[in-house]
């Protein structure tokens, strides 16, 4: 069919895409052909164009969905805490400690250099473009989560305060797949959280002591 209507594969359309279209069977049948496809194809098949966000909202709930990976709304809400911890002792640290530097906000936190490893490849581009190729690369808006990783973007931007789950973790990593050099000496704080990922404080990074 593809071949046919010289439609070229691309992340946009893939097996996901063929099964929900019916053109490949599958013995599934997908109740909301939304969460199935991509929003540049629902929009060209006719459906009702996809909901449109901030650049901000992008980058934030990005992050926070891409983080987490798939392990819920807890681990979710506790990636946007360390985003907001890590503004916080930053700039703590920057008035009152060295008395100098600017102050930063949740987005400047979400797109420095090695804050969170997803955006370090794109660090040469626009914020506009870091976002196209990261939500390409990613596809966050499929995941389950991703509404609720916009609520917590909306909560970030909005608020100065935010109810902490993680007990005023600035750092985390999972060690069901790697354990950082900053996570295996008497630095590392762990806040003993039940969570998939282990979030403490590092307390090597000046600002996180």
């Amino acid at each position: 069919w593809a071949k046919d209507n010289k439609f070229k594969a691309d992340n946009d359309f893939r097996g996901k895409t063929l099964r929900a279209l019916g053109l490949v069977l599958s013995g599934k049948e997908y109740k909301d052909i939304k969460t199935e496809i991509g929003k540049k194809t629902l929009k060209l098949l006719g459906f009702t164009e996809p909901k449109l966000y901030s650049l901000n909202i992008k980058i934030l709930a990005t992050t926070i969905t891409v983080e987490a990976g798939a392990s819920g709304k807890n681990e979710m809400r506790a990636i946007a805490n360390i985003i907001y911890n890590r503004k916080k002792a930053i700039n703590n640290y920057r008035k009152n400690v060295i008395k100098k530097g600017s102050m930063l906000n949740v987005i400047d936190v979400a797109l420095s250099k090695n804050q969170f490893s997803l955006w370090n490849i794109y660090q040469k581009y626009s914020k506009e473009e870091m976002v196209k190729r990261a939500m390409k690369r990613w596809r966050p808006e499929n995941s389950n989560y991703w509404e609720y990783a916009v609520k917590l973007a909306k909560i970030l931007l909005m608020i100065s305060i935010f109810a902490d789950n993680t007990k005023g973790a600035t750092h985390y990593y999972n060690p069901k797949i790697v354990t950082p050099s900053w996570a295996k000496g008497k630095s590392w704080i762990s806040h003993n959280l039940k969570t998939v990922h282990d979030f403490g404080r590092d307390t090597k990074t000046n600002w996180a002591k």
